[in-house]
């Protein structure tokens, strides 16, 4: 029997992936050369051979250990849970819950454990009491498991290989932290016996002991606040590797932009371990070349070691239900009517310059205190500090200009001028039919600048009807979660987690910019970028955009799998 089959070969890195030898197999038994760029080939072979073919996972590595060295992403710093990674702590932890929910005649099965693993403390209790309809408050049912646990946890003991790790990444300089959902007095007790090797660690954070983290795990909260505070922090989320053993820890660092090693429990679903970068059954396995550091003494990679591989995940998923396809990048694309790129379902603007015209407005003030120093702001100077933290901008036009006075000074001398014109700011051709038509379709929308809050309500002060159609702001300089402004990607991956559940894929989600270090840090937050950039930017600066427009009038809905518009 012979049989038709089609195959569509992503544009970048592949749906399905082959081993070269596989395709010159594969290539002998039709009848027309295989072009490996090719986005569709049909052909025939047999049935019987079509089992032979050694189809993998999309972007999926398979199990090759032996034959090389798989690599992911090169890290420069870690991040490690605590509770059933470091320490063997969830044992007690599962006891002592099933002994409560068994006084009240409930049961503790291993899904409502998997719900509440990793999760802080008062969202763990708030699940168990809900799902299990127990007759207590939260604080009466954290009270009584802390009473229980307080005797066991000075007992608890070091997780297989913890101990090898952790001094090999310190005695190799490689900056550690620790970050987990238990609170500082009980921490202390677990580590009481191990204060050793745990004062290895640079720093811990313990969510419910720092209240400026919001949200627990799975949010990205934790783990953005725990990098931030490395004195030489990475310089992108996928250069930190984080070690979790949960779901909603791994989910975290996920949504955090960080590469994840998990160590489950035996017990979890094959599905659940593949949403992380890497999983093994325990730390002994854990390989350090995989990710650029340094090998144990002696080490290699061991072929009888049974591993999950999982691809780098980079910035590219926020949502991991589904399998998450690489959205199409494309540099400096013109949008037609024929133009298709990924489907999104939810957008993301930056406001100044592409909502509203307020460049003008800052280019002028800072031009007319930059003239008082003998000075004057040029095309290039304002390019590049166009959407990113005034701080930063700031500082590099005092040292780009050399002028005389502090950033604080110019930020300072500046705002009094722009406040009076603030409320003169105009919105942009375009933006009042594409945010209606886009809330009309129930298609959720935020904005995202590097503005304070008090600057932006000011600027947006003649057009609240428009700006109320959107399902949060936020505004980066006021946000202490995100530490870093554009370029970097934490502002739009903060953002994107403030939409209501389910949270889309980072590649679902469409961002419009018009400044190079906009659309650099929407890239880099693994989504799609438009950029409406100024027509005196030099476009050979642009960045590898998915697509680039002269207007918001020009954008073409229907591009990205959204509904198009109705006249």
């Amino acid at each position: 029997l012979r049989m038709r089959v089609t195959f569509l070969l992503a544009k970048l890195r592949g749906i399905i992936q082959l081993p070269r030898s596989t395709m010159e197999k594969v290539q002998s038994c039709i009848s027309f050369q295989i072009k490996p760029k090719s986005s569709m080939m049909v052909f025939k072979m047999g049935k019987s051979f079509l089992r032979t073919l050694p189809f993998v996972q999309r972007r999926t590595c398979c199990n090759e250990l032996d034959r090389k060295k798989q690599q992911f992403g090169k890290v420069t710093h870690v991040i490690f849970d605590m509770d059933g990674l470091l320490l063997d702590t969830e044992t007690v932890h599962e006891q002592c819950i099933g002994a409560i929910m068994k006084k009240y005649g409930k049961v503790f099965d291993w899904q409502l454990s998997l719900r509440i693993l990793g999760a802080s403390e008062k969202d763990g209790a708030e699940i168990l009491i809900d799902e299990a309809q127990l007759p207590l408050t939260v604080e009466e049912f954290i009270k009584e498991t802390a009473e229980l646990e307080v005797e066991q946890f000075s007992r608890c003991n070091l997780m297989p290989g913890a101990e090898r790790l952790l001094k090999h990444l310190h005695h190799c300089n490689i900056p550690m932290a620790l970050c987990t959902s238990e609170r500082e007095e009980y921490y202390l007790l677990k580590t009481k016996n191990h204060q050793q090797l745990f004062r290895l660690l640079n720093h811990r954070v313990c969510v419910p002991n720092n209240p400026e983290i919001k949200r627990g795990k799975p949010y990205p909260d934790c783990y953005l606040a725990c990098a931030s505070r490395f004195p030489k922090p990475a310089l992108h989320p996928s250069q930190v590797l984080v070690f979790e053993d949960s779901l909603n820890g791994t989910l975290s660092a996920l949504r955090a932009g960080m590469q994840v090693v998990m160590v489950p429990d035996s017990r979890m679903d094959e599905d659940k371990r593949r949403l992380a970068t890497y999983s093994v059954q325990s730390l002994d396995q854990f390989k350090p070349e995989l990710f650029g550091l340094p090998a144990f003494p002696s080490s290699s990679v061991n072929k009888n070691v049974p591993v999950v591989l999982k691809e780098q995940l980079s910035l590219q998923r926020l949502n991991l239900d589904l399998p998450c396809f690489d959205c199409v990048v494309k540099s400096k694309v013109e949008m037609n009517a024929n133009a298709k790129f990924p489907p999104v379902t939810h957008v993301i603007f930056d406001s100044d310059g592409l909502l509203l015209d307020t460049e003008t407005v800052h280019g002028e003030c800072i031009n007319s205190v930059m003239k008082r120093y003998g000075k004057e702001l040029t095309y290039d100077m304002a390019a590049l500090i166009r959407g990113r933290p005034q701080k930063d901008g700031f500082q590099f036009l005092v040292e780009e200009a050399k002028l005389p006075i502090s950033s604080e000074e110019l930020i300072q001398l500046t705002d009094e001028k722009e406040k009076g014109r603030f409320p003169e700011s105009k919105m942009m051709p375009g933006v009042e039919r594409l945010v209606k038509h886009l809330h009309k379709h129930n298609i959720p929308m935020a904005v995202c600048t590097s503005e304070k809050s008090e600057y932006y309500n000011m600027k947006i002060s003649r057009y609240t009807e428009i700006f109320k159609l959107m399902h949060h702001t936020t505004c980066i300089a006021d946000e202490k979660q995100i530490t870093r402004g554009k370029p970097h990607p934490d502002g739009y991956l903060f953002c994107a987690t403030l939409f209501d559940p389910p949270l889309p894929k980072a590649n679902q989600i469409l961002v419009f910019e018009d400044s190079i270090s906009g659309a650099s840090s929407g890239l880099a937050a693994g989504m799609q970028v438009v950029l409406v950039p100024d027509e005196s930017l030099d476009k050979s600066k642009y960045p590898k955009v998915t697509c680039s427009l002269k207007s918001l009038l020009d954008f073409k809905p229907e591009c990205f799998g959204l509904p198009p518009y109705d006249d």
